[in-house]
């Protein structure tokens, strides 16, 4: 075994020769005399762990925890539903969640709320900002059996009071942006739906009109054969064209052959086109026409009321939580007072390593 001597370059050389056998002892005594040179380290590791907390920000987090509006507030908002676009508790949740995420709704929140920068939104500050911002926040989403059950929206922020107002204002401004998306949708759904029924009636009404003026060219060519046979009266009677016939089974059956239209003679016939021509623009004889235009009455009747006040179910409130989540100063100083000790030795053996390669050149 090699011998300690007062020379700190021969217990170098003994710890850290390749071809030589390492004491455990003879090392921990060569770094017991370069104590200071690692309590040095150390204490300036903590040193600057106390810095780092001591100019750091002590950063709060508040939340608020929210579930779907009830059927009733809905029913406030659509008091006469769309077929085309049916507005429901699940619908209104999961629009508040897409409007949460939205980078264009954290934007807009930025400037109105935190950005006290110059009005220049295209500034590389203004992003650096936003990004800081961003990371700050967050949204995240529940679900269960199939369905979006709680919305979570945390906040950090240097004042725990300021960070439980900013989830409860970006709430607000969220639900704002969802209401206005849920009416333009459901505005369009109806302008639709209407088009589509003025479609279908325009083309009840064509279909009617083209029917009567194929009548009207008939009756004329009858009007104009009854004219040329003279034939001023009707000559159709009740039992023209009717035949009774028995079967074996004496069952009976009618069979009915309609009269050619000349035979109703040029005073009928032109009491008819007089008729038809007067009805232009009625269509009292089309049977799905009244439906149609009653739905058609019925939608300009529906309204989206975007007033109605509409609030989330709060599971968790978001209140003030003067507990901060940064910095974590145990953990700073932990970490630090480990990484000092750990340098130290490094240096420590370093040294001796050196002066024991400069004592072999000699």
């Amino acid at each position: 075994m090699t011998q300690l001597n007062d020379q700190p370059v021969q217990t170098s050389a003994t710890c850290l020769h390749s071809n030589a056998d390492i004491d455990l002892v003879d090392l921990l005594s060569a770094l017991w005399r370069k104590k200071w040179v690692i309590f040095s380290f150390f204490v300036s590791a903590l040193i600057m762990a106390f810095v780092f907390i001591w100019q750091s920000n002590t950063v709060y987090l508040s939340q608020g925890g929210y579930a779907e509006p009830s059927l009733h507030q809905v029913q406030q908002m659509v008091p006469f539903p769309l077929d085309e676009f049916n507005v429901t508790p699940q619908v209104l949740f999961s629009e508040l969640l897409a409007q949460l995420q939205s980078n264009r709704t954290r934007q807009q929140f930025f400037r109105e709320f935190i950005w006290q920068g110059p009005q220049d939104t295209e500034s590389e500050y203004y992003f650096s900002a936003l990004a800081h911002f961003t990371q700050g926040q967050n949204v995240a989403a529940q679900y269960g059996e199939g369905r979006l059950r709680v919305v979570t929206v945390s906040q950090q922020d240097v004042d725990p009071v300021r960070a439980a107002m900013l989830v409860d204002k970006y709430l607000e401004q969220a639900n704002d942006a969802t209401v206005r998306q849920i009416e333009q949708n459901f505005l369009a759904a109806k302008e639709s739906a209407i088009a589509l029924l003025k479609r279908q009636i325009d083309g009840l009404k064509f279909e009617a009109d083209q029917a009567k003026e194929q009548r009207v060219a008939k009756l004329r060519s009858a009007f104009e054969t009854a004219k040329a046979l003279g034939l001023q009266e009707s000559r159709i009677s009740q039992s023209v064209g009717a035949a009774l016939v028995r079967n074996p089974d004496s069952a009976m059956t009618i069979n009915v052959v309609e009269p050619p239209l000349y035979a109703y003679g040029m005073k009928e016939l032109g009491a008819q086109i007089e008729a038809l021509q007067k009805s232009k623009g009625t269509y009292f004889d089309v049977e799905k026409l009244p439906i149609l235009e009653s739905k058609l009455a019925q939608l300009h009747q529906v309204t989206f009321n975007a007033r109605a006040a509409l609030s989330y179910t709060e599971r968790d409130a978001p209140i003030p939580v003067f507990s901060p989540i940064k910095p974590r100063k145990l953990l700073i100083i932990t970490l630090a007072g480990v990484a000092g000790l750990i340098l130290g030795v490094f240096v420590v053996l370093t040294m001796l390593a050196f002066r024991h390669h400069k004592k072999q050149l000699r």
